[in-house]
């Protein structure tokens, strides 16, 4: 059980219109990220995995 960590790490992007979000959104979904839309912020990440060389 403890050798099973994740790691993950997001970032925050600002977006001031509706358009950029749009923009900002579509850029990292083609990246394959994982994002949140919390206000006027875009949550940004890699999908969740597995590390397989826990330390």
């Amino acid at each position: 059980m403890l050798d099973e960590i994740s790691i993950n790490v997001a970032e925050a992007i600002p977006y001031k219109s509706f358009k950029e979000m749009t923009n900002i959104v579509e850029k990292e979904l083609n990246k394959n990220r994982y994002i949140e839309i919390w206000d006027k912020y875009i949550y940004s990440a890699e999908n969740w995995r597995e590390n397989d060389k826990a330390v």
